[in-house]
């Protein structure tokens, strides 16, 4: 009878070290990161910023930020127009890899998702052509 006693404190203590061992795994595998590939979190989701060239003149420092909810936030300094700022705020959309964001008040505008970074599109969700093309990027700020 001993020996059966040993025998179970011997057994229950292997299943609760190996359950333990269990337990730490699965904490371990639920990372931020992890959760956000389980959940499906968008990478582009995020802050992103850039200069982009001028419009009308103005160079315009841009701050966008993509939130889980399906709403942005976009700060625009224009910085030839004594650095006026403009805030603007509106939900957004993605088909594929152009992001369209739809501000409560202004035009729809248009970036292609790339790794990292926004490339602006024109209104009809094209591709910016010209000398200055490649200067039309946000890009995401790392966390």
């Amino acid at each position: 009878i001993k020996e059966l006693g040993s025998c179970l404190v011997i057994g229950l203590f292997i299943v609760t070290c190996t359950q333990s061992r269990k337990d730490t795994k699965k904490e371990e595998a639920f990372t931020p990161e992890k959760i956000e590939q389980v959940v499906g979190i968008p990478a582009f989701q995020g802050v992103y910023e850039g200069v982009l060239p001028p419009v009308e003149g103005s160079a315009v420092d841009v701050l966008l930020t993509i939130r889980q909810d399906n709403t942005f936030h976009e700060r625009l300094e224009y910085i030839d127009r004594n650095n006026d700022i403009e805030n603007r705020e509106g939900h957004y959309a993605i088909e594929q890899d152009v992001l369209a964001l739809y501000p409560e008040k202004g035009d729809t505008e248009y970036y292609k998702v790339e790794d990292n970074r926004l490339r602006k599109l024109d209104k009809d969700a094209k591709p910016i052509a010209g000398l200055l093309e490649d200067r039309y990027v946000l890009t995401k700020k790392q966390k």
